[in-house]
């Protein structure tokens, strides 16, 4: 398990350290009776919490290393005043330079720190805490090689599923795997894996049977009452224990299950340590869903399915399941989420491993993509829904073909924009993936009709994008035509970066011709950024010419700059810098500022050096300092070190100050 393999490697990192291990599962309701019973050799049984400390420490004096108390699961001590015990503990810790390591589970974690809305004196002296997460790739290889070598398994890195990343499950694997002695990646996902790993852990107790229904019971009760964990009193009662029985201390140690303090009433809870277990019991065991018929099994399912635990179990039986049980899980999900107007199907399926879905039968599929259409067409979108699809979607085309699918459920998208779904931009990404005549030319037909909603058809362009379309000019112009008419700006606008792929000389004069004749100052501004990609060599000195001679608005002569720029025309930087100087508070000045910059104009510094030691407030300073940083050399920095120590004007200070401090994060 995570937390535990953790500390004992610190543990065994510090093995040069005088220290003491614990568990939470196994000590009693005082530590410091724990503490000194263990020391009783040692020491008097008669000590008091601080002298018994006290010579704790001064053990460890001799060695010049700090004497140190590892506590491994926190959450597990079942002391009710265990929060109090922590902070007398820490006070002595604290005097006598005792060093103190534990481990807690997350969701308990917050009621060592805080009491009644008061920090504890625990956590006013933690070091930096680090969640564990699931291993990411180093430390799977890590984990994985060291149990390898440790129980002699072969170990195939291609074939293991990235639930393993999980390290419980990494660990459940690899103890059945050498048990069985199988390589580990037959045991991952597998209901055969958990319940060797169950009976192994039950068989040391002699009690297999008794304990066996001790956690059906237990699973039972928190699936009627949709709870990770109930009141140990309830499952007394529940197996019929005496008063001097206890459930056996080996399946907590075992980490089957856990024990914590309720954090109102301090009660003591019990739950499953892996939720997986939990499952694995409720789906197999409480509901028996594989012994049941297709009629049986979906109808449990489905009723199971309104609760979290049930859910979580469904889930798990889900993605453990023959075709045949996965077959009936989809039915359940379908009729579930039309009787209730939910989404339970696209939740559950966006959870599953890619290797999953690979294995589900072609009906099984057509079940799931007709469901999202379903859900597009009758039930309202609330994002989560959304994002469900999209996963569902890019998880099935890693190994089905969608192609056809996906392109008409563009349509039933634009037919059903009242149910607000906007996944045109994830079923575009995923189609870039094809390269079919018919589906490039289904996508054409979606890109040129003028009755499809502009955001689908904006993100068709993309993916027709790396698509073989002979007629692209056509339907470039197309597009373009459409936004003159004022029908269509926000279309024509996203096709601009196709321009470069099919520019020749016809079409750029005709952008050129129609630059000239319009006044429409949105087909201005896009004929600008669309002549911007050209790769024609006297593009530059005609827009230049367009630039000098014409009058135009201020907002189209700045992306006019902009297109010079682009197009790196370097006999154009003469007249920006003169115009730079002329007003640096202007607009224009501030688009001259982004284009030179691009370009690293090395003539504009000495004009840059006039702006900024005669800087007036009213210059965007932010589009100063960024060109200046886009040109600058190491003597440009040094000489505005050198106007920094000599100028007197605030704004230049400043100026200086925040592009040299911005040179400095980079």
């Amino acid at each position: 398990m995570g937390k535990t393999n953790t500390i004992i490697n610190i543990y065994e990192e510090f093995s040069e350290y005088p220290a003491i291990f614990y568990s939470g599962t196994v000590l009693g309701q005082s530590f410091f009776d724990e503490l000194k019973f263990d020391f009783n050799l040692e020491f008097s049984p008669n000590e008091t919490e601080l002298t018994l400390l006290k010579k704790i420490s001064s053990l460890a004096e001799d060695r010049s290393k700090p004497f140190i108390i590892f506590i491994d699961a926190l959450d597990e001590w079942i002391a009710q005043d265990r929060t109090k015990q922590l902070d007398n503990l820490t006070k002595v810790l604290i005097r006598y330079g005792i060093k103190l390591c534990v481990s807690c589970k997350d969701i308990v974690w917050n009621s060592f720190l805080v009491q009644r809305e008061i920090p504890t004196l625990f956590s006013q002296h933690l070091f930096v805490v680090p969640p564990l997460t699931n291993f990411n790739d180093s430390e799977f290889a890590q984990a994985s090689k060291k149990y390898s070598r440790k129980f002699k398994l072969k170990v195939n890195y291609k074939n293991l599923s990235s639930e393993l990343y999980n390290p419980f499950s990494l660990r459940i694997s690899c103890e059945v795997a050498r048990t069985k002695n199988i390589a580990i990646e037959s045991t991952q996902n597998s209901r055969e894996t958990l319940n060797t790993f169950i009976t192994q852990k039950l068989s040391k107790t002699g009690e297999l049977q008794k304990l066996q229904r001790y956690l059906n019971s237990i699973s039972q009760i928190l699936l009627a009452q949709d709870a990770v964990q109930i009141e140990e009193n309830q499952i007394r009662n529940a197996l019929k224990l005496y008063i001097n029985e206890e459930l056996p201390i080996e399946v907590f140690s075992s980490n089957l299950l856990y024990r914590n303090i309720g954090l109102e009433s301090q009660d003591v809870y019990i739950g499953f340590y892996f939720s997986k277990i939990r499952d694995h019991i409720i789906s197999t065991d409480v509901l028996a869903l594989s012994n049941k018929n297709s009629k049986m099994r979906i109808a449990a399912i489905s009723d199971s399915l309104h609760t979290y635990v049930g859910e979580n179990a469904i889930n798990y039986f889900f993605r453990t399941g023959t075709q045949r049980e996965q077959e009936d899980c989809i039915t359940a999900f379908i009729e579930f989420d039309k009787a209730n107007s939910e989404s339970k199907l696209t939740k559950i399926i966006a959870q599953q491993e890619g290797s999953v879905i690979a294995n589900l039968s072609p009906s099984s599929i057509k079940d799931i993509l007709d469901h999202t259409t379903y859900l597009i067409s009758d039930i309202k979108d609330d994002r989560i829904i959304s994002r469900e699809i999209t996963t569902v979607l890019r998880l099935i085309s890693m190994s089905h073909d969608v192609g056809s699918f996906l392109v008409d459920l563009l349509i039933t998208l634009n037919n059903n924009k009242e149910n607000g779904y906007d996944i045109s931009p994830e079923i575009c990404r995923i189609l870039q993936n094809y390269d079919r005549p018919e589906l490039t030319k289904k996508l054409k037909n979606i890109l040129l009709n003028r009755q499809i909603d502009n955001r689908i058809r904006r993100f068709v362009i993309d993916a027709l994008d790396n698509k073989e379309l002979e007629d692209r000019i056509s339907v470039f112009n197309s597009l373009l035509d459409e936004a003159i008419n004022g029908d269509g700006e926000d279309v024509s606008f996203y096709a601009e970066y196709w321009y470069s792929s099919i520019e020749n000389a016809t079409l750029r004069n005709r952008l050129l011709k129609l630059f000239d004749e319009s006044t429409n100052g949105h087909v201005l501004r896009l004929l600008a950024d669309t002549l911007a990609y050209s790769k024609l060599e006297d593009t530059g000195m005609l827009l230049l010419s367009r630039f000098q001679n014409e009058t135009y608005s201020d907002y189209i002569t700045c992306w006019l700059c902009r297109a010079i720029c682009s197009q790196n025309y370097r006999p154009a930087i003469p007249k920006f810098i003169e115009l730079l100087k002329e007003d640096p508070t202007s607009s224009l000045a501030d688009h001259i500022l982004i284009g030179l910059g691009e370009m690293q104009a090395k003539e504009t510094m000495p004009a840059l050096f006039e702006i900024i030691n005669n800087l007036d407030e009213k210059v965007d300073a932010w589009w100063l300092s960024s060109s200046f940083s886009d040109i600058a050399e190491a003597a440009d920095y040094e000489e505005l070190n050198e106007l920094y120590s000599k100028s007197v004007n605030p704004h230049t200070k400043f100026f200086i100050a925040l592009t040299l401090a911005k040179t400095r994060i980079r």
